[in-house]
């Protein structure tokens, strides 16, 4: 993927927040390794469209006057009524210095076990923890299913293509997607037409006589 560049501005005090959120612009911070921390903003809608492109596992340039620092989309602020983005952190990390962080799993394709067979697939899990230097984390982990061809088969994280400078921060043979056979229905028998009925009689025998019993003796 190539270099994602989001062009800000420094906020200064005298712009008020509500007045930023009005005219499209985000009101954020950035901070980080070797950064004091800045007060900054961004268009919206610019930021919407490289949100989509590198997500919160994807480093990307953001571009002040010409200046440039490589940074991690840290957190998103969301209004609770209309979702839109209200605030944004921006976190500079030491780009010599390996990080861990979650990545999300794409899964891509048919499963032949489920399409053909009547397996059933099940996820396991849909990110997976990493550990490399920012500039060589990927922004998501596409498996292939069509590799699932018959009930019992799996995909663990030994055959997650991760990069080459990237190590999963869990056992090889821990399972990602596995196709299981399709759980049968309990079949609950019932009692054949006058079973039933013999039973309830027989049980009211046995209560009669154990009360004339109880009364012989008293």
């Amino acid at each position: 993927m190539s270099q994602i560049t989001l062009e800000i501005t420094p906020r200064t005090k005298e712009k008020k927040v509500k007045d930023l959120r009005e005219q499209g612009t985000v009101p954020c911070v950035l901070y980080g390794h070797e950064i004091e921390n800045q007060q900054i903003e961004c268009d919206e809608q610019e930021f919407h469209k490289t949100f989509v492109r590198a997500g919160e596992s994807t480093i990307i340039d953001l571009d002040m006057g010409g200046k440039k620092t490589s940074v991690l989309i840290h957190k998103i602020d969301r209004d609770p009524v209309t979702d839109r983005c209200i605030h944004i952190d921006f976190f500079a990390p030491n780009m010599k210095k390996e990080i861990t962080t979650h990545i999300s799993i794409v899964a891509n394709g048919e499963v032949p076990a489920v399409k053909e067979l009547g397996g059933v697939l099940v996820t396991h899990r849909d990110s997976i923890e990493v550990r490399c230097l920012p500039k060589d984390l990927p922004h998501e982990i596409v498996v292939d299913l069509s590799k699932l061809a018959e009930i019992g088969d799996s995909i663990s994280v030994s055959d997650l293509s991760l990069g080459e400078n990237v190590a999963a921060q869990l056992e090889d043979d821990e399972i990602i997607f596995a196709v299981e056979a399709p759980r049968k229905e309990e079949v609950v028998e019932k009692p054949a037409e006058g079973e039933e009925g013999e039973a309830t009689e027989e049980g009211e025998k046995k209560e009669g006589e154990a009360a004339e019993e109880g009364e012989k003796k008293e």
